[in-house]
Order: structure tokens, then sequence, then C-alpha cells
């Protein structure tokens, strides 16, 4: 008997840690504007027509039924994970400010304390995407997923010709991975970006209990460069 009131003790004390930092899975879906769809080929700007092709290829690769993107994040760590056959998943530890790319086909991480930012060509120059002024936009708001999302704008060229657009929400924590690193300057978490009316939007988001998701499984080993 005072074992089993230890033990409820013990779970009723660990509850706070996971209600004061819990997990959430967002899955997001490619977004094209409507817009675009309705344009011919000649309308369609060359920028437009790339993205569209690289959605197009990607899709002969993704595995059927997943999401194109599959999101776990909480305060100190987020996880990221494609559903390309084939893919490595990256981890971010927010604390130690550490990205493992992690290779389950053959049991190995690599472990880096550098993000991979999105390289932007701006004609004179080359320039991080972190690196540019992020402009909040304020009086615009939308629901996504269900959650209230304020907007966030990377002006990447000075004709405005090509501009980031970031709807988050301060409701859930940051996340950033791969070449959104530049998420990392958003004050939550980014559920839609797009550029020239093409991008990527949440489409679901929900609790995830499993304890395991931003642990690096025992039996895998890490290499220290990168084929």
């Amino acid at each position: 008997m005072e074992r089993i009131f230890s033990l409820v003790l013990l779970f009723l004390f660990s509850l706070p840690s996971f209600s004061q930092n819990p997990t959430f899975k967002i899955d997001y879906k490619y977004l094209v504007d409507e817009a675009i769809l309705q344009q011919n080929n000649k309308q369609v700007d060359e920028s437009q027509l790339s993205f569209i092709t690289a959605i197009i290829q990607s899709l002969a690769f993704q595995e059927e039924g997943k999401p194109i993107l599959q999101v776990w994040v909480n305060k100190h760590f987020v996880r990221a994970e494609t559903s390309l056959f084939s893919n490595p998943y990256e981890l971010n530890n927010k604390i130690d400010q550490l990205t493992f790319i992690v290779y389950p086909e053959t049991k190995e991480y690599y472990k880096t304390d550098g993000l991979n930012d999105k390289l932007l060509d701006l004609g004179d120059s080359i320039k991080l995407a972190s690196e540019l002024p992020i402009k909040f936009v304020d009086g615009q708001e939308k629901k996504i997923a269900g959650y209230t999302c304020k907007l966030a704008k990377i002006i990447v060229n000075e004709d405005h010709t090509a501009t980031i657009y970031i709807w988050y929400t301060e409701d859930l924590p940051q996340v950033y991975w791969g070449e959104y690193a530049y998420l990392k300057n958003i004050p939550g978490a980014a559920l839609e970006i797009s550029t020239s009316g093409i991008g990527i939007q949440a489409y679901q988001i929900k609790p995830d209990g499993d304890v395991n998701l931003f642990k690096l499984p025992s039996d895998f080993s890490e290499i220290k460069a990168l084929n």
C-alpha cells in the first residue's frame, strides 16, 4: 500500500513538468495561391514555375497518406521530418544550440552547432535569410489550423518583388529547421511560409506525449562528416 501511495505521489509531482512543456505535432501541406493555378504558363513567372516544378517532383517521392512535412515542437526541442522516402530527419536542441541530422536507415547521426540557413541571391550579393530584417505587420490576423496568426515579412529586395510572408502564432513554441533556420527570429510557431504565392501551410496541430521523440536512439553512431 505504501509503495502504491509513493508511485501516485511521484506521478502527481511529475505532471507539472509535462504540462509546462507540452509537445505539439504540426502537419504541413503545400500551399499554392489559387490565382496562380488559374494562370497559363505565359503568365506564371520564372520563380513561380520553378517552385511548382519542385513541388511536383517532390510529390513523386512522397510517402502516400503522409503530410509533406511533420514537425514536433516544445520549448526545448524541434524535430522536423519530411515524407520523402529514405530521408533523414532533423533534431534541434534549443537549449544547447545543437542540430542533429539523423539517418534511420544507416543508424547514424551528424551533430553540428550551426543551422542550415537559406541562401538568398540578391543579384549583387548573397545573404542568409536570417540576416535580413523582419517587418512585423500590425492589425493583420488570420486563422490557420485553429490558431490565430499574425503576419511577419522578410523583404528580400527593395522593390518588394521577392518577399517571404510568415504567418505565426505566439500560442505555440518557435519552430525552425533546415533552410527555415530564419524562423528562429520569429516569436512563435510559423504556420504558413510563402513566397510569390507558393509555400507550406499547417493544416493539423495536436499534442503528442511521446517522450522519446527528441532522443537519439542508443544504437545509432555519430559520423564526423556528411557524405
